[in-house]
């Protein structure tokens, strides 16, 4: 993820002839929501420390990218044999983190906007890459701060994987809606 990343930057400043202005802090708490053929299920997991780099073009528009991770293993539902099978299926030697990657976003058309447009964002789950159409929701802005919600859903088998099911009865879904509860600390 880290070269897609890197990709991402070297071509937006070569294209754009930018420089990094300053960057914001960043933390994620991200939701997560299944259901199966018993019940429903719910989790969380918080994203690690990272930075949105603010890149300012001539006209004063501001692009962010940014690169951020969480450790598949800390995926908790609160329940200890469905976490332990989760973390199975989703291979967490072999695949320890959930990245996602934004490039060249301009946040001008998410600050105060009821219907913005889908935030893309590229995320890597047990090596495989895809690029999400997402909503950015809730945008609150003061003098310190910056918080919102993205929002999107996910199927599984677009990332290679097969719903999990128990005696071929229980079966979960493809379908794991996520929220992204953001909050950018100003420098």
């Amino acid at each position: 993820m880290r070269g897609l990343y890197s990709l991402c930057l070297g071509l937006f400043f070569s294209v754009a002839g930018l420089l990094p202005a300053r960057a914001l802090n960043g933390q994620c708490t991200i939701e997560f929501h299944g259901s199966s053929t018993l019940h429903d299920f719910d989790g969380q997991v918080h994203s690690q420390p990272y930075e949105v780099e603010i890149h300012r073009e001539a006209d004063g528009t501001e692009r962010w990218n940014a690169s951020l991770s969480v450790h598949s293993v800390e995926m908790d539902t609160q329940n200890f044999q469905r976490d332990k099978n989760m973390r199975s299926w989703l291979h967490v030697a072999d695949f320890p983190l959930i990245e996602g990657v934004i490039c060249g976003t301009n946040p001008s058309i998410y600050r105060g906007k009821k219907d913005s447009p889908p935030l893309p964002i590229t995320l890597t789950l047990v090596g495989r890459q895809k690029i999400l159409s997402t909503a950015v929701r809730n945008w609150q802005e003061t003098d310190r701060e910056i918080l919102f919600h993205v929002e999107f859903a996910i199927s599984l088998k677009e990332f290679g994987l097969q719903p999990p099911s128990l005696l071929g009865i229980i079966r979960v879904r493809d379908r794991v809606d996520i929220v992204c509860h953001v909050k950018l600390s100003k420098n």
